[in-house]
């Protein structure tokens, strides 16, 4: 039944292209026009999807266009160098790494009630010279008494940083020993 129905579509379409007309069939409707009608009628539907096309492409280019360009942002965001830290930073951070790593907090802080910190703070502070120049930074001597540093010569580890290093550790442990002060009932006069 299906190649009947086709052969007698097929023998229709004949019949009507051979007397100059052809189908023309827009959305639900089938319309008989003239050839050059139906002719005109495929470019005007084309163009119009050409159009829309046009218009569908420029839309999504524009669109990644700005996709793009804020993944440009985001990717020079996050290459461009960080600010330098500021000394307040440096010795918040080094102070954090000495409660965090070398595990000295409060309670280890508050068992040196004699000065020992503001001590090593002022030693760190003063740096290392070279006993050859005097440059103080440079990794030689250390040129603080013996009587000063308060702790074993073990914990003294200033010739193997360098001279802004010491100098935030030595704040760190001024930071310390501030907080000890603090901590035990000691305030500012501001007078």
């Amino acid at each position: 039944m299906s190649d009947a129905f086709s052969t007698l579509n097929n023998r229709l379409l004949e019949a009507i292209h051979r007397q100059g007309f052809s189908l023309r069939i827009n959305g639900d409707i089938i319309e008989l026009c003239r050839e050059e009608d139906a002719g005109r009628f495929r470019t005007e539907q084309l163009e119009k999807r050409l159009s829309i096309l046009e218009k569908t492409t420029y839309s999504r280019l524009k669109q990644m266009k700005a996709e793009l360009s804020e993944l440009k942002k985001t990717v020079n965001d996050h290459l461009a160098p960080a600010p330098a830290p500021t000394a307040i930073q440096l010795i918040a951070r080094e102070r954090k790494r000495q409660i965090e790593v070398e595990g000295f907090d409060v309670k280890h802080d508050d068992r040196h009630s004699m000065g020992q910190l503001a001590s090593a703070a002022a030693c760190y502070a003063m740096g290392t010279r070279d006993i050859f120049t005097g440059t103080i930074g440079s990794v030689g001597t250390i040129d603080c008494p013996s009587p000063v540093w308060p702790f074993t010569p073990t914990w003294d580890k200033r010739a193997k940083h360098s001279r802004l290093k010491q100098l935030v550790i030595a704040g760190a442990l001024i930071a310390a020993e501030i907080d000890r002060l603090y901590r035990g009932g000691h305030r500012i006069d501001d007078k």
